[in-house]
């Protein structure tokens, strides 16, 4: 069979997918959606009708263009973490590229209510992240050729961001949108300031746990585990990193819906997580690199937000405009949802 122009041979697919589910099966036919044929995103949704010694029956599956990087953590996360990866059932080389045929789970299992969503997105960010969480020597051993997120360097990112952030603030489509711009830097600075404070462990990051990217099963004793794809971006750095994005991108949820913002409450179930089984870690150390990897990283998105507002002022502006609010609302009270004179009173 033919995907996205690649050769996809059926007997040693059906050979490698014997092997991964333990029953011998043959490929009679395959059904194509593509979602993307565009580099470095090409992405196809796959239907295998397979013939077993007994019955057919159906297997979801994406052929993905991905990279050695993803290929390395995408199948050892499947190892060391069964709940966290989905599986790969055949991957091959051409033409200088790597592409894989992934296992796909179609769709979230009932679980609740959106809360519940929520806790469980955590929870499964906190299983990948507790695997590798100090291991350097085990980190450098599995993954010595992908990126460390270092403090400098997303120090670095952060600080061209807010600079250009700084220059957009005075354009007449977004300075409405700057109101408390003054605020946020003094906070964005003081935070950017005390990087050499942070000594935090790292561990192996998604670098892309969005709820999109998510799947959700139950497990033998019926409790939810979460399935993340794309680990195309992962990388090693710290722990607060990936919870900040995806705090982030709840927050959005919450807010779209007039729901109030859940990320306080979910930031403390990671941190008591993480205190209960790393009886080391301090919980002022866990805040202060959290909010360093929350301001490092939403600067960022906040940037490619504002840049796409001015640019394009008409397109979809009520999103837009929810997604600049919440991420500025949020630089400017901080990852405990309280603002500084709120806090410095309580703390009086």
């Amino acid at each position: 069979m033919h995907v996205l122009g690649q050769y996809l041979p059926n007997e040693e697919i059906s050979s490698s997918i014997s092997r991964i589910y333990r029953q011998e099966v043959s490929i009679l036919n395959c059904d194509v959606e593509v979602k993307s044929n565009t580099p470095p995103k090409r992405l196809a949704s796959i239907e295998l009708t397979l013939s077993t010694s007994a019955t057919q029956k159906k297997l979801l599956a994406f052929f993905k263009e991905t990279s050695e990087n993803e290929l390395v953590c995408t199948s050892l996360a499947n190892k060391v973490m069964p709940y966290s990866s989905p599986r790969i059932l055949w991957h091959t080389e051409a033409e200088g590229r790597c592409w894989m045929l992934l296992e796909n789970i179609a769709n979230w299992v009932n679980i609740g209510t959106p809360p519940r969503v929520n806790e469980n997105m955590t929870e499964g960010l906190y299983e990948i992240h507790r695997v590798f969480l100090g291991q350097d020597d085990l980190l450098l051993q599995h993954f010595n050729t992908i990126p460390v997120a270092s403090k400098d360097r997303m120090k670095s990112f952060a600080t061209n961001a807010r600079e250009e952030l700084n220059a957009l603030s005075s354009h007449v489509v977004a300075k409405e949108l700057f109101v408390d711009w003054e605020k946020i830097k003094e906070r964005v600075d003081s935070v950017l300031s005390r990087v050499g404070d942070i000594v935090f462990p790292k561990t192996l990051l998604h670098g892309n746990y969005f709820p999109s990217s998510l799947r959700g099963i139950f497990d033998s004793e019926g409790r939810v585990r979460v399935i993340a794809y794309d680990w195309l971006y992962s990388c090693i750095g710290y722990p607060q990193a990936d919870l900040a994005l995806l705090l982030d991108r709840i927050d959005i949820m919450a807010n779209d819906q007039g729901l109030e913002s859940p990320s306080p409450v979910l930031l403390q179930h990671y941190s008591d997580m993480l205190i209960t089984e790393f009886s080391g870690v301090d919980f002022e150390q866990f805040l202060l690199t959290y909010e360093f990897c929350y301001i490092c990283k939403i600067l960022q998105v906040l940037k490619w937000w504002i840049r796409a507002f001015v640019k394009h002022p008409t397109h979809d502006p009520a999103r837009s405009i929810l997604e600049i609010k919440t991420k500025l609302r949020r630089l400017e009270i901080g990852p405990e949802g309280r603002d500084d004179t709120n806090r410095n009173s309580n703390e009086s």
